[in-house]
């Protein structure tokens, strides 16, 4: 660069009876300067061309988001309600434009990102309609820029990662790219392969395996139509390394499953923390929502009537439906714990208790009995998870 030359003459002039009389060491001094460029512009590169392959793995796996074209769609939609009234300001104006200019960059950011610009110099960013009309000698011409907003965004809509073209990347990263999407289906293919091929029932497939597979994986090896209790008994084996991040819970309850009998008892028990372990973002949601809920109505002083439930009822759903809506369950509320769990067993057996001090069920009810085997079947789990833990700080 101009400056690093300019810099450089001026050291040179200034210093050149200091390199005379130094010599060897001035050089050797030199050489240990630009070894240590050196090693910084390849650790620079480095990270560059790792946060590159990020960034494309991103892009083939996941494409655009729904909630970006959504977020898209209705800025435009706001900016259209804005533009059609006709007594506006020259405030509003500089605000729709800035509103305008801001969507703009982010369309033309995103069809970069979808076409694969993004990782090629920018020398022709002028050159769209969109940047264009965002720099033009009257920016307040909304119209025409709203209408090539909708056709980039319409463009957004339609574009699939596979209608890359090959020339937005180098042969490298397209090699790259190719290498990675073949390891990644050769690897998943075997897998699933074998285990047709080989007519594994549901409990010949390791708990390793299972965490491998996908539900349309499991769908697809036992067919829900010609094998269904396979196929039921392959979703609660699989839910089960799924089920929590805590994955010595996983492991108790998945050897639970292998070495179940598969008597009614035993799969009614099953379906039961099955459902807790598929079902509890969703229980979550509504916890989440129903408590936001409440708070809602204390801040808004919003009572019930009591004289008329049905108006009660229909004002408390309304505000609740909007809460549960805006409710985003954070990471680490979407899968149950153990703690979790276990509670959800003490209000099962709680719920038995109940049952029988209200009712006329006896001790030789075939009620109590079942309830009774429940609540061993909770402690063994309980005992199981207990010991690992031990055995797992030892």
């Amino acid at each position: 660069m101009i400056v690093d030359n300019t810099a450089q003459i001026t050291n040179n002039n200034t210093t050149t009876s200091k390199k005379e009389n130094t010599g060897e060491s001035s050089t050797s001094f030199e050489q240990e300067l630009n070894q240590n460029k050196e090693i910084k512009e390849k650790e620079e590169q480095k990270i560059r061309s790792q946060q590159l392959y990020e960034d494309l793995m991103s892009v083939l796996r996941t494409g655009l988001t729904v909630g970006e074209l959504e977020l898209l769609a209705e800025l435009l939609a706001k900016i259209e309600v804005l533009n059609a009234q006709k007594d506006r300001t020259a405030e509003m104006d500089a605000e729709l434009n800035d509103m305008l200019k801001g969507l703009e960059e982010a369309v033309a950011a995103l069809l970069k990102r979808l076409k694969g610009e993004a990782i090629i110099e920018a020398k022709d960013e002028k050159n769209s309609n969109l940047s264009k009309n965002a720099d033009s000698a009257n920016p307040f011409d909304f119209s025409q820029r709203i209408k090539d907003l909708k056709i980039a965004i319409s463009e957004i809509q339609n574009i699939q990662p596979k209608t890359k073209s090959a020339t937005s990347y180098s042969s490298d990263e397209l090699q790259l790219i190719e290498e990675h999407k073949k390891l990644n289906k050769t690897t998943e293919e075997t897998l699933l392969d074998s285990l047709i091929k080989t007519g594994v029932v549901p409990k010949g497939i390791s708990y390793d395996q299972y965490k491998s597979l996908s539900i349309d994986d499991i769908n697809e090896l036992y067919p829900k139509e010609t094998m269904p209790e396979e196929n039921k008994k392959a979703l609660s084996l699989y839910t089960r390394t799924q089920g929590s991040d805590d994955e010595i819970l996983n492991k108790v309850l998945f050897n639970d499953a292998l070495n179940s009998t598969d008597s009614d008892f035993e799969q009614s028990t099953a379906q039961r923390v099955d459902l807790l372990l598929f079902m509890w973002e969703s229980f979550s949601k509504f916890e989440i929502s129903f408590e936001k809920t409440n708070q809602y109505m204390k801040d808004n002083n919003i009572t019930f009537s009591k004289d008329n439930l049905d108006e009660d009822m229909r004002i408390f759903s309304q505000i609740h439906s909007k809460m549960y809506a805006e409710t985003v369950v954070p990471e680490n509320q979407k899968r149950i714990t153990a703690d979790e769990l276990f509670h959800s067993f003490e209000q099962t057996e709680s719920y038995f208790d109940t049952i029988m001090d209200y009712t006329n069920y006896t001790t030789d009810s075939d009620y109590y009995k079942d309830s009774r085997k429940t609540i061993e079947y909770h402690t063994k789990i309980q005992n199981e998870y207990q010991k690992r833990v031990d055995e797992n700080h030892k």
